[in-house]
């Protein structure tokens, strides 16, 4: 009922020639690279090592040693890199690395 008046008062203004718009501004915070793998770490719980890596390639957070075997995403800014134990669903992990890379430059 409250969605139908609502909908009536919105057509009544536009009806006299009054301009209606909506205007909503989001903004979302990004993560630290230490949350970023924490938040990793919850949605894969058979990672054995991930880390994230600044635009140049220098180690902001995580394990130093992961090899060739690690999935990476990259963006502009950072890089993501996991390595999961046997049984991990290797698309599941990719959207999650994607995931995690759009919280970590604040595209969440």
């Amino acid at each position: 009922m409250t969605r139908h008046t609502a909908t009536v008062t919105i057509q009544a203004t536009r009806e006299s020639g009054t301009a209606v718009f909506s205007y909503t501004v989001t903004t979302v915070a990004a993560l630290e690279p230490e949350q970023a793998l924490a938040l990793l770490a919850a949605l894969q719980p058979r990672l054995t090592g991930a880390a994230v890596l600044d635009a140049r390639g220098t180690l902001l957070a995580g394990d130093a040693g992961l090899d060739d075997t690690a999935l990476a995403v990259r963006s502009g800014t950072h890089t993501v890199l996991a390595a999961a134990g046997a049984g991990t669903l290797r698309g599941l992990l990719e959207l999650d690395l994607e995931a995690v890379l759009a919280a970590l430059d604040g595209r969440a």
